[in-house]
């Protein structure tokens, strides 16, 4: 089972997820989506982490993000955890209905 953590903040930078992926990466084959927001990368082993860019206007980055979560999942086999999105929230619903959503 494949686990995708979404989340505006860069990775290692919200204590609150950080702490997800280090106990479920074991569990789940783990991918986090962020936004690069220029600062220092932060590494897990066996969690794949993945940097979209902020370059560009709302809608091109808005875009960039949906087509790298779309690039990671899996129909029916991807548990999606959504945190601190809410403009894309309905976007995300709408477009993975068949995979189990959990927003936070």
């Amino acid at each position: 089972m494949k686990l995708i953590i979404i989340n505006q903040t860069q990775f290692g930078y919200h204590a609150g997820t950080y702490y997800c992926c280090k106990y479920l990466c074991d569990t789940y084959e783990l991918v986090y989506i962020c936004w690069d927001q220029g600062l220092k990368k932060i590494e897990m082993p066996r969690a794949r982490i993945a940097y979209v860019s902020r370059n560009g206007n709302a809608l091109a980055r808005s875009f960039r993000f949906i087509r790298c979560v779309y690039s990671n999942i899996r129909p029916n086999d991807t548990i999606l955890f959504i945190k601190n999105f809410t403009i894309l929230n309905t976007v995300f619903r709408m477009l993975f209905y068949s995979n189990p959503t959990i927003l936070d």
